[in-house]
């Protein structure tokens, strides 16, 4: 019993939230904007098919807060997608290269604060999983991959 009482001791599990619908996609954009600490930078991998239907998940208020405290955001998303967006001074953005994949999976994957949560556009699902070490994990992926590129 001591040495199961140690082993737990300090071993922080993630916890996962799975959020369905219309309303648990809503909910994974409203959980990046209200978890984030003002100035915080997040990152996102996008490969939506549609930038216009996924707008309409969007919370109303969503860009109003990003904006309000001041989210810095690294994306990485299709061609087709990423041309059809103006420069901000808050985003910086990279392509994934012509000709490598369609990136159009329909999937969106938001690193923030110590959360990494996936969006399927497909199911209207989404997952948030809560964890410090997933969530840096991921983030030295995609920076990875961004300087890459």
């Amino acid at each position: 019993p001591e040495l199961t009482h140690i082993y737990r001791v300090g071993k922080e599990k993630p916890t996962i939230t799975v959020l369905e619908g219309r309303v648990g996609v809503t909910q994974g954009f409203r959980d990046l904007v209200e978890s984030s600490s003002r100035g915080e930078i997040f990152y996102r991998f996008s490969s939506e098919k549609n930038l216009d239907r996924t707008n309409t998940y969007l919370p109303r208020d969503y860009r109003k807060i990003r904006d309000a405290k001041n989210l810095e955001r690294f994306v990485i998303t299709a061609p087709r997608i990423g041309r059809g967006k103006k420069s901000r001074m808050e985003r910086a953005m990279k392509l994934i290269p012509e000709g490598f994949d369609l990136f159009d999976q329909d999937v969106i994957e938001l690193i923030y604060s110590d959360k990494v949560a996936f969006i399927d556009l497909n199911t209207e699902t989404s997952f948030i999983i809560e964890s410090p070490k997933l969530s840096d994990f991921h983030k030295k992926l995609f920076k990875l991959l961004y300087q890459k590129l």
